[in-house]
């Protein structure tokens, strides 16, 4: 039986004290099959926020990846890849701290 989840990352990207305005952001399950089919990307605004969101229906616990891609000022571009293992998840009307 497939449940629909969903994981919300909301933050800001800086490089030192310099926001990334327009990097690239995309949060992506860890599975490589299901990343190649099924992801979220939003850019960086200019004050180096962003909202990024991910909903995958799976009889599975996702494991979500965030991908930041970045040039911090220079002429090369960084990519950055976070596993998202400790994170908050909601059931119903609990929210709480998943282990």
């Amino acid at each position: 039986l497939a449940i629909e989840q969903e994981v919300t990352v909301t933050g800001v990207l800086k490089c030192g004290q310099h926001n990334q305005a327009g990097a690239t952001v995309k949060l992506l399950e860890e599975d490589f099959m299901i990343s190649i089919m099924d992801r979220s990307v939003t850019k960086v605004d200019t004050s180096g926020s962003f909202v990024i969101k991910y909903t995958y229906n799976s009889p599975y616990k996702i494991v979500p990846v965030l991908i930041m891609e970045h040039d911090c000022g220079g002429d090369r571009k960084t990519i950055e890849r976070l596993v998202l293992l400790d994170f908050w998840t909601t059931e119903s009307s609990t929210v709480r701290k998943r282990v």
